[in-house]
């Protein structure tokens, strides 16, 4: 029987350090689970951001390319009117030569 006292204390203080050792792990456990739900969150984050910056990007390669057909529509607009002030001048020069 003594040698069974001996061994209820040695138990129950295993058993204890068990105990301690389970709730320090399950308290690392949780924190270790809060860094990686904060770590999850600035990727969703992240990724949200880029996201909105590809939209950005591509609308602004959008409006590059309007810019770019509106710039070729002036330049064929100018010269359209260049032809014209040309043929205008021809005619007031032939008119000239035949008012003199």
């Amino acid at each position: 029987m003594n040698s069974e006292e001996d061994t209820l204390p040695n138990n129950q203080t295993i058993l204890d350090a068990i105990g301690n050792l389970r709730a320090e792990m399950n308290a690392k456990f949780d924190e270790v689970n809060r860094k990686f739900h904060h770590v999850d969150k600035r990727f969703e984050d992240m990724r949200l951001e880029m996201m909105s910056f590809d939209v950005r990007i591509d609308r602004l390669q959008a409006m590059s390319h309007e810019n770019l057909n509106i710039a070729y529509g002036v330049r064929a607009d100018i010269k359209v009117l260049r032809e014209e002030v040309s043929a205008w001048t021809k005619e007031v020069a032939d008119l000239q030569l035949k008012a003199a």
